[in-house]
């Protein structure tokens, strides 16, 4: 993993949810069920993301390109 890829990273809620503008955790946890491509995943027990990753989605979602909810 290069440098670049290390500070991407995301580990823990105390990470991903400042990328989220602090969204609070169970509204993380709430897209995460409800969005099939909500860029998150629970590796050994801890949430991980990319930072990359979450504010495209995030930016996607509050303009509203983001509507295909999982069923």
């Amino acid at each position: 993993m290069n440098k670049n890829t290390e500070k991407d990273m995301l580990f823990g809620m105390g990470e991903i949810r400042p990328a989220l503008r602090n969204v609070s955790e169970p509204t993380v946890l709430k897209w995460y069920r409800e969005y099939e491509k909500f860029p998150m995943r629970k590796l050994g027990g801890q949430w991980v993301s990319s930072r990359t990753k979450l504010q495209e989605w995030w930016e996607k979602f509050v303009t509203g390109q983001i509507s295909s909810k999982k069923h």
